[in-house]
C-alpha cells in the first residue's frame, strides 16, 4: 500500500487488539524496511463522543505503539499497534484514527487512517471503506516512495 493508507480495524471488545504490518522504503513490492531506530510515533484515535486518545511509544502491558515486532528490532521497520483488552473493552466505536511516524530530526509522517470498529457490530463513520480492508493481527506493507534508498 501507498502511503497513507486508508484502512479498516476491527477489534473485539474484551480482547487484545494488535495490528501489525511493516513500513517499507521505495516503490510497491520493495523489501527495504525503513529503520525505526530514534523515530517517534502517534496513533490518534476519535470515538463517537468526540474523546480523543493519543497512543505513542508503548511500554509491555500497556496499549500503544510498538517498533520491531517479536525481536524488538526497530531496524526491520515493523509496527504494532497494541490495544490491551481492558481499552478494547472502554473503546466507544465506531471510532477515526489516524498514525504517524516522525523521523529523528524531520516533521510527521501520515501512515496509516481511517475507522476502527467493533467487529460484532460492523458499523463505521464516514463513508464505507475500502474494498481492501485490513483486519487487526494481520501482516501487510506500507511502502514510502518519498524515501531514497540508504535507509530513513
Amino acid at each position: 500500500m501507498i502511503l497513507p493508507a486508508n484502512h479498516l480495524l476491527k477489534y473485539i471488545p474484551g480482547v487484545l487488539f494488535d495490528f501489525r504490518f511493516q513500513y517499507i522504503q521505495g516503490p510497491s513490492g520493495s523489501t527495504n524496511p525503513v529503520d525505526l531506530t530514534n523515530y517517534t510515533a502517534q496513533w490518534i484515535v476519535t470515538d463517537t463522543n468526540g474523546a480523543v486518545i493519543t497512543y505513542h511509544l508503548g511500554t509491555t502491558g500497556h496499549s500503544g505503539i510498538f517498533f520491531g515486532g517479536d525481536g524488538v528490532d526497530p531496524t526491520n521497520g515493523i509496527i504494532d499497534l497494541i490495544l490491551i483488552a481492558n481499552d478494547t473493552t472502554a473503546l466507544l466505536g465506531p471510532a477515526n484514527y489516524q498514525f504517524l511516524v516522525t523521523p529523528p530530526e524531520a516533521t510527521s509522517v501520515p501512515l496509516l487512517f481511517g475507522s476502527i470498529i467493533n467487529a460484532n457490530t460492523e458499523l463505521y463513520i464516514g463513508n464505507p471503506p475500502p474494498t481492501n480492508v485490513i483486519n487487526g493481527g494481520n501482516a501487510f506493507s506500507i511502502f514510502n516512495t518519498d524515501l531514497n534508498g540508504g535507509g530513513a
